[in-house]
């Protein structure tokens, strides 16, 4: 049975435009790709053999937005949503291996499909004349099968971004790549230097959310590693230890895969022990330990987030768990509420995340009591929250212009405060005005008399 798919109504409203004035006008891209393996796609491109200045001319009763003329692009904008329309086209040279010098167009479908990266995103589809798949992308798809089109050497070398989009699909689809478009990935690997930064992170992170990165990661190890050369140290990096049961890089990995689909929380478990390699050192019984892994990992993973172009706000977070993912051990009350406040209310939830997943991703040794532990810290956490308890300075009910109303100034005042909320979290004290106020007193007055 010939593959027909729904067409989002703005897609339509653009397709029927063109073709009723005699140019073609196909779906392509995501939107295909997804119809064929049964997912929603938010993707409505259309593709047309209209040059610019003829589409201009066809929707010139709609409102555009010229979003690349040059490029053969135009943004229509219908009453159920936007849709990019382009016009079939042949790209240059790539001397800078990221982008065409050029742009051509042509009239012919088919020559833009082969400029395209990946059989599976290389299909067209009309509701006139069905599915348009030059290069056998749809069976590719049903076989989960990630194939270059055409030369994959050459799909590469124009933009080696199109490694990472390979070992993306592959991921999501649970796929295998085809042998030369494998090698080409393991001989191009180098050429992503040449990538913005900007787009190997947005690509690292689609990558890191679907079911089969463990998979990939593993595989195509030395690929990630020029993209976070950090990474290189951990690949033979042992673990012997009762805790462990893998290589770092192995351990970081799978515990990406028990993570929550979190790009951020998946991004900080691919990095969480990163520095295990520089404090490794191995014990008279040929025990190996990582003292002091977890603070240098946040620092190293802090400097790969910038390299990243993360912004400030992820980035901090990612090191915040990354600093504290191994202090979650002997629970207590008073334990949780100074975590709390060093690692901050906004992200908790993430923290417990990052933990369990690096448990899972250890030796059964002490598992099920850990995840125990953790499990105690998280409901802890709750009452915490449900009773409103201090864990930072700002929840006491005191504060620094009442303690310099007592004659306090300068860093003695947030001292005070720090000595009173480790006083409170320690319940020895009420977290109460009248309470606070008298035991400042009390301690302004014991350090005037010393």
């Amino acid at each position: 049975m010939p593959f027909k798919m729904q067409i989002a109504p703005e897609a339509q409203i653009v397709i029927d435009a063109l073709e009723q004035v005699g140019f073609e006008a196909y779906l392509v891209g995501g939107a295909v790709r997804d119809a064929i393996y049964g997912k929603s796609s938010d993707d409505s491109d259309v593709c047309t053999n209209a040059f610019p200045e003829e589409m201009q001319k066809v929707f010139e009763g709609f409102r555009c937005i010229p979003t690349g003329l040059k490029h053969g692009t135009l943004t229509v904008l219908t009453e159920y949503g936007a849709v990019e329309v382009t016009t079939y086209r042949v790209d240059g040279t790539y001397t800078d291996h990221r982008r065409p010098d050029s742009v051509f167009f042509t009239r012919s479908l088919e020559e833009d499909l082969a400029r395209r990266d990946l059989t599976i995103n290389a299909m067209a589809y009309s509701p006139k004349t069905g599915l348009f798949d030059p290069f056998g992308g749809q069976t590719d798809l049903e076989n989960k099968i990630i194939r270059a089109v055409g030369d994959p050497m050459r799909r590469f070398t124009e933009d080696a971004l199109r490694i990472l989009r390979a070992l993306r699909f592959a991921a999501r689809l649970g796929g295998t790549i085809e042998e030369e478009t494998k090698k080409a990935i393991f001989s191009l690997k180098k050429d992503l230097s040449f990538v913005a930064k900007e787009r190997i992170r947005e690509e690292l992170l689609k990558l890191l959310v679907t079911d089969g990165a463990v998979d990939i990661l593993l595989s195509f190890a030395e690929v990630f590693c020029r993209i976070i050369p950090e990474l290189s140290d951990c690949v033979d990096c042992t673990q012997n230890n009762p805790h462990h049961q893998y290589s770092v890089y192995e351990h970081m990995v799978h515990s990406v895969g028990y993570a929550p689909k979190v790009a951020d929380v998946r991004m900080a478990m691919l990095l969480h022990d990163i520095a295990k390699p520089k404090v490794k050192r191995t014990d008279e019984k040929g025990i190996d330990h990582f003292y002091g892994h977890d603070r240098k990992s946040a620092q190293m993973a802090e400097e790969i987030l910038k390299e990243l172009r993360f912004d400030h706000h992820t980035k901090n977070r990612i090191v915040t768990w990354i600093l504290y993912h191994d202090i979650f051990r002997e629970y207590s009350m008073s334990v949780l509420r100074r975590r709390a406040g060093k690692i901050g209310a906004e992200n908790m939830e993430g923290m417990f995340q990052v933990c369990r997943a690096d448990i899972m991703a250890q030796s059964a040794y002490k598992r099920e009591e850990k995840l125990r532990t953790v499990d105690a810290f998280e409901a802890g956490w709750e009452k915490a929250k449900s009773a409103q308890l201090a864990y930072r300075v700002s929840d006491l009910n005191i504060g620094g212009r009442q303690l310099m109303a007592m004659g306090l100034s300068g860093p003695s005042v947030g001292a005070l405060l720090e000595k009173l909320l480790n006083e409170v979290i320690d319940e020895k004290v009420a977290n109460e005005k009248e309470a606070l106020e008298k035991r400042a007193m009390q301690i302004i007055e014991k350090k005037g008399q010393a």
